[in-house]
Formats: C-alpha cells, structure tokens, sequence
C-alpha cells in the first residue's frame, strides 16, 4: 500500500541550524509541518489553529466533526477541516461559549492536555506529579489532571525546576514535543522494519494491517485514519497499546494495558495473549479467545522509561532572542 503522507522535503529558508532543527526537519518528513510557501516560521507563537492540523495529521485523522455550533470558525477558512478533525478526535473541545479561538496562541498547559488527550491519559490524575515544580499552582485546575499524566510518563520535565504552563510555545518547541513522543510513524510495510530503531512511542497510521513478531518499546497507537481488520500477531509491547481507529483488533503478545478512544471498534484476544488492564468505552464487548491461564511473567517485558531523547540539547523551553 502506498503512503497517503509521502511527501517532497523542500528547503526552507528559515530551517534553523540548532537544538530544533532535528525536530523540525522530523516533522516536515512525516508531514505534521507543512510551512507558508518556502518559510516553516519556527519562532512564531503555535496557533490552536496550526496545533489542531498538527494533531490531525500525527494521527492521520480524517473524519470531520460537526463545528457548525462554533461561531468563530470561517467556511473559508484554511483550517475550517483541521479544526473539524481534531473536534472529531475530542482532542478540541472549545471554550464552552461557542468558541474554538483558531488563531489565540497556543500555551504550554493547553498543548500538553491535548497531547494528553490524543494518548487516552488521565485527565482526572491526581497532581502528585506536579509537585516538584515550584510554579505548580499556575496550572489551572481544568488541565492538573492532564499536565500531571504528562509529568508523571516523562513527555514532560520543564526547565530549571518550572512548568511554565501559561506561557505561550512556539512552533518549534512544538515539533520538539511531537519528535519527543512519537519516534516512528508508519504510513507503509516498509516502516516496519523501523520498528525496532524507535526508542518511544509509534503510530500506526496507514499502509499496514498486519503486524507480525515485533516489539514496541513504549506505546503503540492505532490512528485515527485506520479503519477495518488490524492484527497485531505476537507483538509485545512496553506500555499500552491506544486504540484511536474504527478498527476490528486482533491481538497476541504482551502488553500493560490496551485503552479506546472510540466505542465503534472491536477487540478479538487471540491466544497468547497478556494484557493487564483494559480499558474500554461503554457498552463495548471483548471477544476472549486467549488460554484461560494464570498470567505469567513475561519473558521480554520492557518497563516504560524516560524518552531517551532529551526535549532539547538546552530544553524545549529555551527562549529565543
């Protein structure tokens, strides 16, 4: 199958040579940035707008919600569609006064709740992780739950001891977060061979229904835009495996936890199977067909750990003069 996100890397005559260039350069590749004519514009302010398309393409979303309710969103507007994809996701959910606020810039606190979001994180967490950070009470209560899910799995670290939740992130910050969460993207079977290069999360996102005797190192995430029959045969996993897609899952191996984001999808456990935890939307049923076993110690289970990628050689919070 062919890639629908293979693209032409171009130049870009404002592509940095620092801390963010690997970053950026990463997110161009995978398609997540797509630049103003020949200009990425990196040290601009991220808009909820351009976070919206970000997200949608990361996780290779293509069915739109309904946003006709939210007065501020443009038939015309070039990211009218985005901005549908990730309400569709419910990743974006508006201020609550009919409002989306596509071009308000975008603050640490809310990137780091929709990132949450798009992972199936704990939004009610306790802000046990938060305590460390002498600017904890600046997290408004709508996003500790989120923040602290983020803390707690090592995607976020803060700099010299802060949060700085308030504070606005700029593009290539961004593509830092992004490039720190996600190590591979799998748009084709020839990703596959990748898959054991990649030292955090991967994304299913297209080109492949069928994964056979591999192992991810932290969580595997089934996009949005993967739909029907998914096997995941004698593949072991780290962390979870996170269910976004409209997709009828069969799957042996190892993992922590298997966790939906959708009700519309399915779960077959074939045999072999050790999963710890589900978690499913209500309503939704398994069909169990593993051994009826005690679960035993798996033979190659790998401990979620702190990404190995540093956010930034200075951090993702350094500030640009």
């Amino acid at each position: 199958m062919i890639s629908i996100f293979s693209i032409t890397v171009s130049a870009f005559d404002d592509m940095p040579s620092d801390w963010s260039t690997p970053a950026l350069q990463s997110a161009v590749d995978n398609g997540l940035l797509t630049g103003d004519g020949n200009l990425l514009k990196p040290r601009e302010s991220l808009t909820r707008a351009q976070m919206a398309a970000i997200t949608a393409r990361a996780f290779g979303a293509t069915v739109e919600g309904d946003i006709s309710s939210f007065t501020d969103i443009p038939e015309n507007a070039w990211y009218r569609s985005d901005m549908a994809k990730a309400y569709q996701m419910n990743v974006f959910r508006g201020d609550g006064a009919g409002h989306m606020n596509p071009n308000n810039a975008v603050t640490r606190e809310e990137a780091f709740t929709v990132l949450a979001r798009a992972l199936c994180l704990d939004e009610n967490a306790s802000d046990k992780a938060l305590e460390d950070f002498s600017d904890k009470e600046l997290v408004s209560a709508w996003a500790k739950g989120a923040v602290s899910s983020m803390v707690e799995r090592g995607y976020v670290n803060g700099s010299n001891g802060k949060l700085n939740p308030r504070g606005n992130i700029t593009r290539a910050e961004f593509a830092q977060v992004m490039y720190n969460l996600i190590s591979l993207y799998i748009d084709g079977e020839e990703d596959l061979e990748k898959i054991s290069e990649a030292n955090g999360n991967v994304v299913l996102r297209a080109g492949v229904d069928l994964i056979d005797g591999r192992s991810v190192q932290r969580d595997l995430i089934i996009a949005d835009g993967m739909t029907g029959k998914v096997t995941l045969k004698s593949v072991n996993v780290g962390s979870r495996i996170v269910v976004r897609g409209s997709v009828d899952l069969a799957y042996s191996g190892y993992c922590s936890e298997i966790a939906f984001a959708v009700s519309d999808a399915s779960l077959t456990l074939e045999n072999g199977a050790e999963v710890e935890k589900l978690t499913l939307p209500d309503g939704m049923t398994v069909t169990d067909n593993s051994k009826p076993s005690t679960p035993s110690t798996p033979s190659n289970p790998t401990t979620p750990s702190t990404p190995s990628k540093p956010e930034t050689e200075e951090d993702i919070w350094t500030e640009f003069h």
